[in-house]
């Protein structure tokens, strides 16, 4: 399964939108966040240098691309300059093109750290993957990383 697809079916689980906008609130790069779940489940252990590389490229990403498109969301959201149906779909449009920026950096991810697929989910490499990536932000507390655990080996057991 592509690396969009997982996340989007990772993404619907309920408690999951909470918690990614929590860890963004903190800092957190999401899409950084749910590629490496991708990458334990699908592919394995990320070596330091792989998530290295993928953490350097998607502050750098986000910086250049999705952090603007997503301020201007936020500032039309709390500052309508036009109370008004035109207002509201441009808004919206602004939205889209945060996820496609969004959807741009984990496409990007999977062709610079491709591979084979594992073809079983890896508890152990998802959870590694979450550790060493809080190195880069916050620690995730062990009840954190149970959940991320559950949630990210979830729509690989559903399609079998």
């Amino acid at each position: 399964m592509g690396v969009w697809q997982y996340c989007c079916d990772v993404y619907v689980l309920d408690g999951v939108a909470d918690a990614c906008l929590s860890l963004q609130e903190q800092g957190w790069n999401v899409p950084l966040l749910l590629f490496v779940g991708w990458y334990g489940a699908h592919k394995g252990v990320m070596s330091d240098e792989q998530l290295s590389h993928a953490h350097a490229f998607s502050e750098r990403y986000s910086s250049m691309c999705v952090l603007p498109i997503r301020q201007m969301r936020q500032a039309m959201k709390l500052e309508p300059l036009i109370h008004s149906d035109e207002w509201r779909q441009h808004r919206e449009q602004v939205k889209r093109w945060e996820l496609a920026a969004e959807e741009f950096q984990l496409r990007q991810l999977e062709q610079l750290l491709g591979g084979d697929f594992v073809g079983s989910v890896d508890i152990c490499a998802i959870t590694n993957n979450l550790e060493c990536l809080g190195s880069y932000y916050s620690p995730l507390s062990h009840q954190e990383l149970e959940q991320w655990q559950l949630w990210f080996s979830g729509p690989l057991q559903w399609r079998g």
